[in-house]
């Protein structure tokens, strides 16, 4: 099989699952990221024959995205904040709406002229929050907790990745405790309903962890509480509290953190009412 029979194949085969623009995105990372060829082999060497390891490669990867893999789990790799992070099925895919919450966090912060802050992510994941964060801070110290082993694996990879250095711990999000007065919390907690399952796309709901995405329909705000409950009781101080909700829960967060100090409410890029800051 050439390139170009190649490229065919992979079109007609995607085409039940994916658009035709989400394809030719999907072919150039499944090219350039799994397969490790140039994303323009098609079209300089057309008719270049594919080696038996790339045959094999490309028949697997093939089968695998028409399952609903998302490519990032194939490539073990994805973009956040211009940087490159490791993924695996034990961590979220980061995603762009929260670029917006650290672009957020970070338009604050730089306009005070924040140097030395002290930051606590809640619930890290791959690390993509705490390591964007400590990438543009660069004399912060930055936390990261949660209750995964394996995920916090994956966000030490990449915090070595990026040349971050970030301290982080194993513990629920609701049980960690800090003698430190923190500038910023920031805490993108599972927040899906459940009965939004029907919603979702297969390659998320087959593959992403569960545990990282949903919470039940009788108590959607378990996490948001947890955290609350922490800085009421003082086993967590600090001066600000950022963040992402699902906007169906907005007039609930909004009197669960009302006791804590001002509140202010910014949207996404798609105009959705994404997120909370807490000042305290």
């Amino acid at each position: 099989m050439n390139w170009m029979t190649a490229k065919a194949l992979f079109s007609q085969t995607m085409s039940s699952v994916y658009d035709q623009n989400e394809i030719s995105s999907l072919y150039r990372l499944f090219l350039e990221d799994y397969l490790q060829v140039s994303p323009h082999v098609h079209l300089y060497t057309p008719q270049d024959e594919l080696n038996s390891i790339q045959m094999e490669k490309f028949n697997k990867g093939l089968s695998r995205l028409n399952q609903s893999t998302p490519i990032q789990y194939l490539t073990q790799k994805a973009f956040f904040c211009d940087l490159n992070f490791k993924v695996n099925s034990s961590v979220l895919i980061p995603r762009p709406e929260t670029e917006d919450l650290v672009r957020i966090i970070y338009d604050i912060h730089q306009k005070k002229g924040a140097e030395n802050l002290k930051i606590l992510d809640l619930g890290t994941g791959s690390g993509c929050i705490a390591i964007a964060l400590k990438s543009q801070f660069k004399k912060a110290s930055v936390i990261g907790v949660d209750i995964s082993q394996k995920a916090l694996d994956v966000a030490k990879y990449n915090a070595e990745l990026q040349k971050t250095p970030i301290d982080f711990v194993l513990e629920d999000l609701g049980d960690y405790r800090s003698d430190l007065t923190f500038d910023i919390i920031v805490s993108n907690p599972p927040y899906v309903l459940e009965s939004e399952k029907v919603l979702m796309h297969p390659n998320v709901l087959n593959y992403e962890p569960e545990t990282a995405l949903f919470v039940p329909d009788n108590d959607p705000l378990k996490y948001y509480k947890a955290i609350v409950q922490s800085i009421n009781f003082g086993t967590l101080k600090t001066r600000s509290l950022f963040l992402e909700i699902n906007p169906k829960c907005l007039d609930a967060l909004i009197d669960l953190m009302k006791p804590l100090g001002a509140i202010e409410i910014h949207k996404d890029l798609s105009e959705k009412k994404r997120f909370i800051e807490v000042n305290i």
